[in-house]
């Protein structure tokens, strides 16, 4: 089992081909302000995830069976939330959005996108007080501005640059962890504590 530090800020949880489910308590941790979730083609709920109150931005990306947000809701320190390429995520948290949050994106969740259609969608109470509400690569306040470089970004930059953790027999020593099979494997290798 893996140990977090109290003094982890950003954790990317991504490429495990069989995780179903996350219900880690661990992320409670009270320092954690980002985590990003992606490429788990079989993960279907992060309903009894458990969200630290310090989090800022929450990314969620290429996890196509993925039905649902936590049960317990968004936290009300959320500024930043991205979704991409998660097609069966149709609904928001039953407490509806932070007020906090200042930036909304998602692309390719065509139920979510149907429900925020501006003016006369489920959702829309939900989304209208945020300043930047950004769906299929669109702006929502302005939609004549289309952003190019999101598609890019999202493909390019979809995650793979995020720093890695020293993971070694002593767990995980430093403030940013990057959780995926890939990684995992090399902490089994890593008796000595070096990098990854």
């Amino acid at each position: 089992m893996l140990s977090f530090p109290s003094s982890l800020v950003d954790l990317g949880i991504r490429r495990f081909p069989n995780l179903k489910k996350l219900s880690f308590k661990d992320f409670e941790k009270p320092r954690l302000e980002k985590l990003h979730i992606g490429f788990c083609p079989k993960l279907m709920s992060i309903s009894e995830l458990r969200l630290p109150p310090s989090l800022s931005e929450l990314f969620i990306f290429d996890c196509p069976n993925l039905a649902s947000f936590p049960e317990q809701g968004l936290p009300p320190s959320l500024s930043d939330l991205e979704i991409s390429r998660c097609p069966n995520l149709a609904s928001f948290p039953a407490q509806g959005l932070p007020p906090s949050l200042l930036y909304l994106s998602f692309d390719e969740c065509p139920t979510l996108k149907r429900r925020c259609e501006k003016g006369k969608g489920q959702y829309w109470g939900f989304i209208a007080h945020i300043p930047e509400v950004e769906i299929d690569c669109r702006f929502v306040f302005d939609p004549s501005s289309y952003c190019p470089d999101f598609a890019l970004y999202l493909h390019c930059c979809t995650y793979e640059k995020w720093s890695y953790a020293s993971l070694g027999s002593g767990g995980i020593h430093t403030k940013v962890a990057d959780v995926g099979a890939n990684i995992m494997d090399k902490v089994i290798d890593d008796k000595d504590g070096e990098n990854c």
